[in-house]
Order: structure tokens, then sequence, then C-alpha cells
């Protein structure tokens, strides 16, 4: 009996040790950041296989950087990555976008996840979650601009002699980006006219006096309704769903911008 009994106990230490780490992925890598200034580097974190933690901007370098961690990952298991970031680099975004197409890879949103970390990391997953006093906010992607729009926005900084070839440098190198995120959409099966959407949304005037101005805001939060319809489901939404609580959760996390609820166009 105590032969059996001493087996038995050594078989449950075994398989105790080879449990796997369940702890849940929004405190692992709360954790982390919080000994993690953003801005510093590394800001990809992969504390187990199947968990990678990411905040602060994306650009070039930190982009590759996520890459480089996710692919140090079991390449067919699945991953939750948990983001924490305000967005930069559309072309960057999308490179961490397409790095998790071929992966069974559910998103969270611990924080604010903006810009290109809306439009790309977090409409590439499978499985999109935002967790409380957390949000997700747009403020459009690649999109077509009219030649007048690019001739204003060169401002005086080209020779007038160099302004129509300019103009059209900069239309093919937009086609080039914008083909990109439309195959980009395409694979993550999103409306590939998402971002033209947007625009069209952005433009619209807002409904009823005293809501959230559109046109004077920084960026907008689409219902989970509107996206969902543009092929990207929200699979659990603990963030705000007012202009008020928007406008709340900017205040706490210390950003002046104004951004809108957008629920319906």
């Amino acid at each position: 009996m105590t032969i059996f009994l001493s087996a038995l106990l050594l078989l449950l230490q075994c398989g105790l040790s080879q449990a796997p780490d369940t702890a849940d992925p929004v405190a692992v890598c709360s954790a982390w950041r919080a000994g993690h200034a953003q801005g510093t580097s590394p800001q990809s974190y992969r504390p187990r296989p199947d968990l990678l933690c990411f905040v602060g901007d994306i650009d070039a370098s930190s982009a590759a950087d996520f890459v480089e961690t996710l692919d140090g990952s079991e390449p067919t298991g699945p991953v939750t990555i948990v983001v924490d970031s305000l967005g930069g680099d559309a072309e960057a975004g999308i490179t961490m976008g397409e790095a998790l197409l071929s992966r069974e890879a559910t998103v969270v949103v611990d924080g604010i996840c903006a810009s290109s970390c809306a439009n790309y990391l977090f409409v590439a997953a499978d499985r999109r979650v935002i967790g409380p006093r957390s949000m997700l906010v747009f403020h459009g992607g690649i999109v077509e601009l009219n030649r007048d729009d690019l001739r204003r926005s060169l401002g005086g900084q080209v020779p007038e002699a160099q302004v129509e070839t300019t103009i059209d440098s900069l239309e093919k190198q937009i086609q080039q980006k914008i083909q990109r995120q439309d195959s980009f959409l395409r694979a993550a099966d999103v409306d590939v006219d998402l971002f033209r959407w947007m625009a069209s949304a952005f433009a619209s005037p807002r409904r009823e006096a005293g809501e959230c101005q559109i046109q004077e805001a920084d960026a907008v939060v689409f219902s989970d309704e509107l996206l969902a319809a543009r092929g990207v489901e929200i699979h659990q939404n603990e963030g705000p769903t007012t202009d008020a609580g928007i406008a709340d959760l900017l205040r706490n996390a210390g950003l002046s911008k104004r951004v809108c609820l957008i629920d319906r166009v």
C-alpha cells in the first residue's frame, strides 16, 4: 500500500509539473507592463508559447520585433495577443497583421488599440476581445486621395515645375499600399472596402445636436454592429458604448484626444 501511494504521488507530481500555464493572459501581460515604460524596448514579450504581449507605437522596428517574437512561438498552436497601442505606421501595422493570418489568433485589447493597431492587428484576429476600461479606436486606413488634396498636402514643398511629377509618384505609391491593404483584408475575410466605407462615415454629419461632432474628432469608436456588418466581428466587448464613457476612459488614460462614437451611418 505504501509503495502504491508513493507511486501515485509521483505520478501526480509529474502531471502537475507538466500542466500548461493557464494564468489569465491579461494578468500576465499587465504584470510585465507594470515594470515596462512605453516607448522603451522591447515592445513584444512572449511569456509562454501561446501568449504574446505588445505595447507601444507601431513602426518598422517594433513590427519586426513583433514578427520575430511571434515566430518563436508554436507555429501551429493558438496564440493570444494582448495589446495596448495608439498605433503608428500603416505598412508596419499590415506587416504585424499579416503575421497573424496563418495562425489561430485571439487579440485582446487591454487599454487602447488605435490607428494601425485597430486597422490591422485587431482585424487580423480570429477572435476579437475588448477588455474592461479598454477601447478600439479608428481614424481610417490607406485610401485614395484626389490630385487637389495631394497638391495641397505638398504645400510649396517642391518647386512648381515638379509638382505634377511628384503627384504622379505619390499616386503610384498610394495605389501600391492600397493593393497590399486590400489583399490583407481579403485574407482576413473582411470587407475589402472597410476603409473606404470608414472615410465616407467620417464625412457624414452627426445626426443630433449635443452629440459628439465627428468633424471635430481626432478618431472614432464604431459600434459592434457596424463593424460586424463589414466582417469585423467583436466576440466580447466590455469597453465604453457612449460618448461620455469614451471621454471618461480617455481622461483616465491621460489623453486629450477627442473621440466620438458612431453607432449608425
